[in-house]
């Protein structure tokens, strides 16, 4: 039997943990000689006991390059720690490489000395590992988790706060030129959406002479990117080229095969065409915002997100399989609910049924 303690800690009743991912050297430096003692009785138990939903993670050693793994980690963790004692080079690679990628960077250190000034005036919690420095550390911690929870897009780094302040990484001499392909975009997608109704509708009219699909803005977009978009906008955009091309191919067999043939496709057009349809209904509103915002007056001004993320396709990918598997766990959640909320309602029907039965014997 579980205890209680086990109970509790159990992942089926806790909110899924995000990752919190450790930069810190790993060969002794002049200010410690064991790295692995301060990752596993210091800075481990101040963010798992934080009880802000963070798991830490350190990457291990192993033979080969391990860069990429660290680079994977660097983009897809939510949270960064990186501890800058005795400024080790490989540290402070990568949270340069954190900074280029995304927000959400703790640093810590055991000492100011020798820490630049671009980095001491964003915050740095100093700490001590000993065991009379633990708890302080841990407070600092989870008061610095709760701030991310809290703002998780604000700036933390000289990077984000140069782009900050320009709304899609845009100089004012194209904004003109950037507003009129948007337009264009947003034209030539629904134009199309438009074409794919008419194909639909007149299908099997063999008389009906089935136009074909152009995407010469959706390939510009995704070949310069000349205005920063979502991954998954991007992600979008290529599906909905991809449809494009088989909706195309399509239409083109259909004008050298009989009618016959175009029967036989007719499912798989169908098909297609819905996730034509369906993608260009996802881009709607994502090229509409780009188009307000960029005809704003103050839009250098407003905030954005402040890093163009260059994400991977391998760790979108890891992303989307988190939120997949929280999303199960919380439908497996709520089903475990109403299973024991149906039980204690039949117990109680039972418990009633019983009662009643006694008290009608008792008047007989």
């Amino acid at each position: 039997m579980p205890t209680k303690s086990e109970k509790r800690k159990s992942p089926s009743k806790t909110k899924a943990e995000r990752k919190c991912f450790v930069i810190m050297p790993f060969s002794p430096t002049k200010s410690c000689k064991d790295w692995d003692n301060v990752y596993d009785n210091f800075i481990s138990p101040a963010v798992n006991g934080a009880r802000r939903g963070y798991k830490c993670e350190r990457s291990k050693i192993r033979g080969g390059a391990f860069i990429s793994d660290i680079l994977t980690n660097l983009n897809a963790s939510r949270v960064v720690l990186a501890d800058l004692t005795d400024m080790n080079p490989n540290v402070l690679y990568e949270l340069g490489v954190r900074h280029t990628l995304k927000n959400r960077t703790i640093l810590i250190s055991q000492s100011l000395d020798y820490l630049p000034s671009d980095l001491t005036a964003y915050g740095v919690i100093l700490y001590e590992p000993t065991i009379d420095g633990l708890p302080d550390f841990k407070i600092a911690i989870r008061d610095r988790l709760k701030d991310i929870n809290n703002e998780p897009e604000r700036s933390d780094n000289p990077v984000a706060d140069y782009i900050k302040n320009r709304s899609y990484i845009i100089y004012e001499r194209d904004r003109e030129a950037v507003l009129r392909r948007l337009r264009s975009l947003h034209a030539e997608i629904f134009e199309n959406a438009g074409n794919i109704l008419f194909n639909q509708k007149y299908y099997d009219d063999p008389a009906w002479y089935m136009t074909g699909f152009a995407a010469p803005c959706v390939r510009e977009l995704l070949a310069t990117q000349y205005v920063n978009v979502e991954f998954e906008t991007y992600f979008t955009l290529r599906l909905y080229l991809l449809g494009l091309e088989d909706l195309n191919f399509l239409v083109r067999e259909s004008q050298f095969h009989p009618t016959s043939w175009r029967q036989k496709q007719r499912e798989y057009f169908f098909y297609r065409a819905h996730q034509v349809l369906k993608s260009a209904d996802m881009l709607r509103k994502p090229i509409q915002q780009h188009i307000l915002s960029l005809q704003k007056e103050d839009y250098e001004r407003e905030p954005s997100n402040p890093v163009f993320r260059s994400i991977s396709w391998e760790a979108f990918l890891v992303e989307k399989k988190n939120e997949e598997k929280e999303k199960a766990k919380a439908s497996k959640k709520s089903s475990l609910k109403k299973r024991s909320a149906k039980k204690k309602n039949a117990k109680r029907r039972k418990t009633t049924k019983k009662k009643s039965a006694k008290r009608k014997a008792k008047k007989k």
